[in-house]
């Protein structure tokens, strides 16, 4: 892939969480746009690209041939009149005569510009899997131990500026570290053992004077780095590569081989060590520097090894920058021309930190969700302290059976099947859902993977038999007047059949990498990637519940049917009633002469409010909203259940 840098590729990096309702949603990781930053652009030397081709035949700058054709072929041809790609960068003002000396070194190492290529170079696949198993065993062993994560604690991180040290008997001025950029004044240049010059960056552009090159390792950069090194190397031989710092690396290393002496095994390194070096070494990455020995002597062009066979002190600051490298915080590129090429490790890369996208979380339908819960459950507490009430009024005269239907027949007429259909759907989808839980271990965070109370589990169950509510009642034309007699019965089997079911087979999360992880949403412009899927919900189980609510009331019916087929069921009629009152409540005792009466715990069941007043009762329908008046029930002392009941006149 050719390297560049005078637009930035945009990348949108984003992880999806599934949930029970299959509904995905996205969170991202990393967002940024794709940009051109002309100005700023230090590659154009390098290559010649079809967007300078339209430049020249397209507009009408000074440079430009207007007119022309870039068939090669044609009379106009643009280029007939051209030697070379370089002149056309001299003749666009991309370079300018005579040549810096520095690029000029440039020119002779690699050979002309406008015709050098520069690619990206992959680490290869043995170094990666070295440095993060090795991140991986002391990641696991701060787990594991509080006296090893002590001894992490106690490695600092620092400011580093090794200097290779044949760079260092050198002793030269350090000019520059970019071939992509001139060299810096001879003034400003500073002795090598200061550090080296910043080298080349994709964000970075061209600077007159020296800017220093810095490496930041962190402690798991020490730790990764002094684990793949022989136990018995000269620590203070290679902090004396540093100059600057030699006692901050000197206290790094020292922590740093603490924390090894206590681990009480090591990770398994020596075997394909060797094999990892050579890997590497086949690349032939270096260091580049412009550099003179003194101020006023010509300039020479050094480069450096990074695994060089010489200078194994030198390895330690080697695997700094390939774990920097395995980070994304460098780059290597390969520097191709007519007459040689160059593979460069690249300068430190400056990441924008942004906070996090709050916006993204979906919170909408669970706040909706909550809200609807909290006003189902003020409700059926009103409801259910008002039929207390009447209950007291009537002095405990009343049908007790109709008590138990709170849920199928108050609720769905006080509250409504929408508002049902969401509550069972949200127990539902706690049911279908594994617990993944953020927390911190330490100075780490980690998921957690918890199993809810055992009665955390039965109350969601319970929860189910809302949905069992909707379905008993949108069943009545079918099942009518058995449905009472089966109605407890489907319920408790819900309840047992859902709450069994997330003790055997509990819900897991699961972790999917989808295929392809990455895809162009516009090409070499902006690049859409998904790291992963983590699926905490599972919509198979939420089917099966809702599959259980259904099949369970079909078979309690069916059941139901076959036994009580010989039976005479008993059939009411009022047009005060809900149809679950009809068919759910018990009538047989509470007919009189032809007059259906109810008492009115019953009634408030079924929306129906009374008030005793003057020898009238006074009835509020909330079903209709309408207000009515009956006479008082003519009852008897030997008959005070009627006495104190609704009368249901038409």
């Amino acid at each position: 892939m050719q390297w560049q840098n005078y637009k930035h590729i945009g990348l949108l990096q984003t992880y999806t969480i599934t949930s029970a309702f299959g509904s995905v949603y996205p969170f991202t990781i990393q967002a940024t746009n794709g940009s051109f930053r002309f100005p700023l652009q230090t590659s154009f030397k390098m290559y010649w690209g079809f967007g300078g081709d339209l430049t020249m035949v397209l507009y009408n700058q000074t440079y430009a041939l207007p007119g022309t054709s870039l068939v090669r072929g044609s009379a106009a041809y643009a280029y007939q009149n051209v030697s070379s790609l370089e002149a056309m960068l001299f003749l666009n003002g991309t370079l300018t005569a005579p040549l810096d000396e520095g690029l000029a070194l440039v020119r002779s190492a690699l050979g002309p510009f406008g015709s050098m290529d520069l690619q990206y170079v992959a680490m290869p696949a043995s170094v990666q899997a070295l440095l993060r198993s090795t991140f991986l065993f002391i990641a696991t062993a701060r787990v594991a131990s509080t006296e090893l994560q002590a001894a992490f604690d106690a490695v600092p991180g620092y400011m580093a500026s090794p200097v290779p040290p044949s760079w260092l008997a050198a002793d030269f001025y350090a000019l520059g570290g970019s071939p992509l950029c001139p060299s810096a004044i001879r003034n400003s240049g500073a002795r090598i053992d200061l550090g080296l010059a910043e080298m080349f960056v994709s964000h970075s552009q061209c600077h007159k004077t020296s800017v220093s090159s810095m490496l930041e390792p962190s402690a798991t950069h020490v730790l990764v780095a002094s684990a793949l090194l022989p136990r018995e190397i000269n620590w203070t031989k290679v902090c004396e590569v540093d100059p600057q710092v030699v006692t901050a690396c000197v206290q790094a290393t020292t922590a740093a081989f603490s924390f090894w002496s206590l681990a009480t095994s090591a990770p398994s390194t020596s075997e394909g060590l060797e094999a990892v070096i050579a890997d590497i070494t086949t690349l032939h990455i270096q260091l580049f520097q412009f550099g003179a020995t003194t101020p006023t002597t010509p300039m020479a062009l050094y480069t450096y090894d990074l695994f060089d066979a010489r200078d194994p002190i030198y390895h330690y600051y080697a695997w700094l920058y390939m774990y920097d490298w395995l980070l994304g915080k460098r780059e290597v590129v390969r520097f191709t021309g007519d007459h040689g090429s160059m593979t460069l490790l690249s300068g430190r890369i400056v990441y924008a930190i942004s906070s996090i996208a709050t916006n993204e979380f979906p919170t909408n339908f669970a706040t909706y969700a909550q809200a609807a819960n909290d006003y189902v459950t003020l409700v059926d507490i009103s409801l259910a302290g008002c039929t207390w009430m009447y209950i007291a009024i009537s002095r405990g005269r009343v049908e007790g059976r109709n008590m138990l239907s709170l849920h199928s027949v108050g609720s769905v007429v006080w509250i409504g099947r929408p508002l049902l259909l969401l509550r069972s759907l949200t127990a539902i989808s706690i049911l279908s859902t594994a617990t993944l839980r953020l927390t911190s271990l330490g100075p780490f965070a980690v998921f957690v993977s918890d199993t809810p109370p055992w009665y955390t589990t039965i109350l969601a169950a319970s929860e189910v038999t809302w949905l069992g509510a909707i379905v008993v009642d949108m069943g009545l034309p079918l099942t009518r007047e058995l449905t009472r007699h089966f109605t407890l019965l489907n319920n408790l089997l819900v309840w047992t059949i859902a709450a069994a079911l997330s003790f055997t087979s509990p819900n897991t999360h699961t972790l999917r990498q989808p295929e392809p992880a990455c895809v162009l949403a516009q090409v070499d412009w902006q690049v859409v990637c998904v790291a992963g899927d983590i699926a905490i919900g599972h919509r198979s189980r939420l089917l099966l519940l809702i599959a259980v609510v259904v099949v369970s009331h079909l078979m309690c019916f069916l059941v139901a049917r076959i036994w009580l087929r010989q039976s005479r069921l008993s059939r009411v009629h009022s047009h005060f009633l809900s149809s679950g009152a009809i068919f759910l409540f018990a009538h047989a005792h509470w007919q009189r002469h032809g007059v259906l009466y109810m008492d009115r715990a019953s009634a408030v069941f079924t929306g129906l409010l009374s008030l005793r007043f003057r020898g009238r009762l006074w009835v509020f329908d909330v079903k209709t909203w309408r207000v009515f008046h009956l006479p008082s029930a003519a009852g008897t002392e030997s008959d005070a259940a009627i006495a104190m009941a609704l009368p249901l006149i038409e």
